[in-house]
């Protein structure tokens, strides 16, 4: 087990930095000029603005010579400053992280207790009225279009009944809680602040369920095809066979050989969450990665990309070490053949 991490550590390297040359390519084959996104027309048309800008942000290198300036930057644990915000990168990705990782675990439990015990009651049910209500709603989830359904979301809860609260992360006028994580919810709990829990609860329930919508159908399928599955196999048969009662059968023996392949979408669904809040948090102006990743692509803000294109890679990579190990401890067929 050691060495299997250590082996997936090192290799997170050359991973990241295949992930930087990506994006360092795609980002500047966009016929685009930054000057021009940056600067005024008045300062275009100044040869000595526009070149003065150029050097400044190394844009009048070779682009061979800007990565190889980048990389030799990133091994120092240095990302750059943000040609948009004049801030550094890694500082501007440590104030939005925190907002887009509490809503990236907050769809992400939505997820999983919707859709597990979803799959789980229509896989028990089957053919039955609930199955096919079940499916109908996990296959609208899949296919409804994020940037739609939160704002239909926004137009039913918000505006024409009033449940939920509207966009940003708190109340209008109300402070935020003393930051230690920079989760509104986790922190207004550890000062205490129950009013600010509620309403930071309030307004990320309605982002949350949106971004989550997909991947609560995704699971619900998937729980359904896994206990499909063990529950046809031949030791559930026996198990009944004993005179075991249903449910002891259905959530002891079959759910938790079933949950094997769940964990692995899981995995990968927290990375897919957290890398598709582009939209999500644009909608509901939430101040984290995926807003400041949109703001950094329209003004082509190349650090911001890069920075954001490695942040992004660094967890998608982590998030599958963590799924790996969860799948060692859970099948113990995969360590005996380690």
């Amino acid at each position: 087990m050691q060495g299997f991490i250590l082996r997936r550590l090192l290799f997170m390297g050359p991973q990241l930095l295949g992930m930087s040359l990506i994006a360092f390519v795609i980002s500047h084959s966009i016929p685009a000029d930054p000057v021009a996104a940056h600067l005024g027309q008045r300062s275009m048309e100044n040869p000595a603005i526009v070149a003065a800008f150029r050097a400044e942000w190394g844009l009048d290198r070779p682009l061979p010579e800007q990565y190889l300036r980048y990389v030799l930057n990133l091994l120092r644990g240095n990302l750059g400053v943000s040609i948009r915000t004049h801030q550094p990168v890694a500082s501007d990705l440590g104030r939005a992280l925190p907002a887009s990782a509490e809503l990236a675990f907050a769809a992400t439990i939505a997820s999983v207790l919707v859709g597990v015990p979803f799959g789980v009651l229509s896989a028990v049910r089957r053919n039955h009225l609930v199955d096919h209500l079940v499916r109908a709603v996990s296959l609208l989830g899949v296919s409804s279009p994020v940037f739609w359904l939160g704002l239909v979301s926004l137009y039913v809860f918000y505006f024409r009944l009033g449940w939920l609260p509207g966009p940003g992360r708190l109340d209008v006028g109300m402070p935020e809680p003393p930051r230690v994580t920079g989760m509104y919810t986790l922190d207004s709990l550890l000062a205490g602040s129950w009013g600010t829990f509620l309403a930071a609860l309030k307004h990320l329930a309605l982002p949350s369920l949106v971004l989550a919508a997909a991947t609560m159908g995704l699971l619900t399928r998937l729980t359904r095809s896994s206990m499909l599955d063990v529950l046809g196999a031949e030791y559930i048969r026996t198990a009944r066979g004993k005179g075991l009662p249903e449910r002891l059968v259905v959530f002891r023996h079959a759910l938790a050989n079933a949950l094997i392949p769940t964990v692995t979408i899981v995995g990968l669904t927290f990375g897919d969450i957290l890398a598709g809040t582009v939209l999500t948090e644009t909608i509901f102006s939430w101040p984290g990665v995926g807003r400041y990743a949109f703001q950094s692509a329209i003004t082509l803000d190349f650090p911001a990309i890069l920075g954001v294109s490695v942040l992004i890679a660094a967890i998608f990579i982590l998030v599958n070490l963590v799924t790996d190990v969860l799948y060692l401890v859970l099948d113990p067929r995969l360590r005996r053949a380690g």
